[in-house]
């Protein structure tokens, strides 16, 4: 009875970080300030990571967003290898496959952090020089100037001559450069047409203080646009009368393309219609979703602006998670808190019923019920969850009928993101293309499986990096 017991603590401690690390990134909320966000998730790490190492390592690979990843593989670093040959290889796969997912400034940020602390252990400085040698360091030498020079030094990184020079001497420090992209830089110095070779965020600045007209500088550094940043300068573009390529924003990830769309007015959000269909459909393709019969209650009310750091992202997540469901389920409707009838038209305001829309979601006993919502039910407080409860005892006592509480918001106070009640098991989300993962993840957030069955559906999800170690 005693090890049932701990199984089962231990399968909810894990369930319990994995659901706060999908949602919190320290920053704050529209009911929780970036501090106490900070001090709840720290503990949460320190509690996981000194209990249960090789699950805290696993879930590098169970959906957790890149600033609990970054903090994840900051602590097994600081903490030197395992001293059990497999788990050492099994958490160096680990950690290289999510460095690996990472956007490079924030790789570049841990790595800062861990030579403010330190860390410089033979393991660190080989698992920098395995991420280094898959970068394009002339790239990297130009954008990341700092950084890049910062763990050179750390790592002791034996690079190319123009590289060392470039990057310890400075840019101008020689005549000429071997490396194009190097030496595009220095003839930027003097040199209008040179400034076109370079990466767009190096050449912005360099254009700026050059004093070259804005608009005549997005057309021409044009062809060297991301995706991302095609998108950022869209409107910009369009304002200043240059012409910009919009290109395809359907490639643009989901919640990106719901952000982009609600930091429009209402009145120019149709053309986007068609690229968030598209992105969705291949969102669920990648996730492998299909649902049957799938009806969504979608919390639209004022909270979901969020807060002053990540304006509308709780909002775009619940979009997103709308969009996905529809191209995922072969029958869906979307239940609206604001009763909105088409949901590009949406706009965070009023308080949070969520009941009203639930009741009509479960009156129609479909497959799968989602309520994508932050769970502060305010009109009335309770009344989703009582719902519920009634829901479950009365009507469907079986379960014939799957709720999923989905929550883009972490609960500082509560260590989680906040639940609607124990009728409802409630899983964390920080990007919508991850629903299908989350929805998979959810019997573990309630319910009593076992701690062996979790670490399983870890495993699985970390296959992929674990066999590309071993190629």
């Amino acid at each position: 009875m005693a090890d049932h017991r701990r199984a089962v603590i231990e399968r909810e401690d894990v369930a319990l970080f994995i659901n706060a690390a999908s949602t919190c990134t320290g920053q704050s909320e529209f009911y929780g300030d970036a501090a106490t966000q900070r001090v709840s998730l720290s503990f949460l790490h320190d509690y996981v990571f000194g209990n249960y190492r090789r699950l805290y390592a696993l879930c590098l690979a169970a959906g957790v967003n890149h600033y609990n990843q970054a903090t994840i593989v900051a602590r097994l670093l600081s903490a030197g290898a395992p001293t059990a040959p497999a788990e050492r290889v099994e958490e160096g796969a680990l950690i290289a496959g999510a460095l690996s997912s990472m956007p490079p400034q924030r790789v570049y940020r841990l790595f800062a952090s861990l030579r403010r602390a330190r860390v410089n252990n033979r393991r660190t400085r080989a698992v920098v020089k395995r991420w280094l040698a898959a970068r394009d360091l002339p790239f990297d030498a130009l954008k990341y100037r700092g950084h890049l020079r910062s763990c050179a030094r750390h790592v002791h990184l034996s690079a190319h001559a123009d590289l060392h020079g470039f990057l310890f001497e400075g840019p101008h420090s020689q005549q000429t450069w071997s490396v194009p992209l190097l030496e595009s830089f220095r003839r930027a110095r003097y040199e209008q047409r040179a400034l076109y070779e370079l990466p767009f965020t190096v050449a912005e600045g360099l254009a700026a203080a050059r004093g070259i007209d804005r608009a005549t500088f997005l057309e021409r550094i044009a062809p060297n646009l991301t995706r991302g940043e095609r998108a950022r300068v869209q409107a910009e573009a369009s304002r200043r009368g240059a012409d910009v390529d919009a290109g395809d924003p359907s490639r643009l990830p989901l919640t990106r393309l719901c952000t982009l769309a609600l930091a429009r007015p209402v009145s120019e959000r149709s053309e986007l219609r068609e690229p968030l269909a598209s992105a969705a459909a291949r969102a669920a393709r990648r996730g492998a979703a299909a649902y049957g019969r799938v009806h969504a209650v979608l919390d639209a009310s004022f909270s979901t602006r969020a807060g002053a750091q990540k304006r509308n992202r709780t909002l775009a997540v619940t979009l997103g998670c709308s969009r996905l469901l529809a191209a995922a389920s072969s029958e869906y409707r979307a239940h609206w808190t604001t009763g909105v009838g088409d949901d590009l038209s949406v706009t965070p305001r009023g308080q949070t019923d969520l009941a009203t829309p639930l009741l009509d979601a479960l009156r129609a006993r479909p497959d799968l019920v989602v309520v994508v919502s932050d769970g502060f039910e305010n009109d009335p407080v309770g009344g989703a969850a009582e719902v519920l409860r009634l829901f479950r005892a009365h009507v469907d006592p079986e379960g014939q009928t799957t709720v999923v509480h989905v929550n883009p918001v972490f609960d500082a106070d509560r260590y989680m993101p906040r639940p609607l009640g124990p009728a409802v098991p409630t899983v964390g989300i920080r990007d919508a293309s991850e629903l299908p993962l989350k929805l998979a993840f959810a019997r573990f957030a309630s319910g009593d499986r076992p701690v062996a069955e979790l670490e399983d559906w870890l495993l699985q999800r970390a296959r992929p990096w674990l066999e590309a170690a071993c190629d």
